[in-house]
C-alpha cells in the first residue's frame, strides 16, 4: 500500500527567512483502482484554484492547486499539477 510523503510547502511559492510561512504537509500517491489522482494535504483555508505552493523536501518544486477533493477542519486535500 502507497504511503503519503511528508513535505512542508508555502503557501504563495516563496519563503522568507525570518518570518517563514513553511508548513507541515503531505503527498498521497495516486490510487488508480479508486480513479484517485496524486494529491497533496495543506492546512485549512489554503486552497484556491490555480493557486501555486512550494513543496520542500530535499528540493523544492511548486505545484498549482487544481481541484479541493477533501476538506476537514483543519485540513483540504487538493488534487494538483
Amino acid at each position: 500500500m502507497p504511503s503519503p510523503n511528508r513535505r512542508a510547502s508555502s503557501p504563495d511559492g516563496r519563503c522568507r527567512w525570518r518570518r517563514s510561512t513553511r508548513r507541515p504537509g503531505f503527498v498521497l500517491p495516486p490510487l488508480p483502482a479508486l480513479h484517485e489522482p496524486e494529491t497533496v494535504i495543506v492546512p485549512a483555508g489554503w486552497f484556491r484554484p490555480g493557486r501555486i505552493i512550494e513543496l520542500y523536501d530535499r528540493n523544492s518544486r511548486q505545484i498549482r492547486l487544481l481541484l479541493q477533493i477533501d476538506r476537514g477542519s483543519d485540513f483540504e486535500r487538493c488534487a494538483f499539477e
